[in-house]
């Protein structure tokens, strides 16, 4: 019985085996250049409210105007250095992210401006 049991465990070993290497390429045909791993032009998402709008809040904290940007799916980083270069005119010390939560906060009212700029893309 035990003989069934090995030849039965063998055979499902080796059909999973043919299966991975229809699924997998040879280590042959892997070039280096397959390996390196370039960062995505457009890694975050910035889905709208239940009504449609951005969210997009502007804030007041001790007063100081500030612009939030809430809700914000993937790389903050990504957004904060992509809105960087498309409003150079704000300071770069005013930009301040928040990836535990999903956030980035620009010190200043820039709404108006950053909807402008995200409705077109999202």
């Amino acid at each position: 019985m035990s003989a069934s049991v090995s030849a039965s465990a063998a055979a499902s070993a080796a059909s999973a085996a043919a299966r991975l290497a229809k699924a997998l390429p040879s280590l042959e045909s892997i070039s280096i250049s397959q390996l390196t791993a370039k960062p995505k032009l457009a890694s975050y998402h910035i889905p709208r409210t239940h009504q449609g709008n951005l969210p997009v809040y502007k804030t007041y904290r001790s007063q100081t105007v500030y612009t939030d940007i809430k809700r914000v799916q993937g790389n903050v980083v990504q957004l904060r250095n992509d809105l960087q270069d498309l409003l150079p005119e704000i300071n770069k010390a005013h930009f301040n992210c928040h990836t535990i939560n999903g956030s980035l906060r620009i010190k200043g009212d820039h709404s108006s401006e950053i909807k402008k700029i995200l409705s077109e893309k999202f």
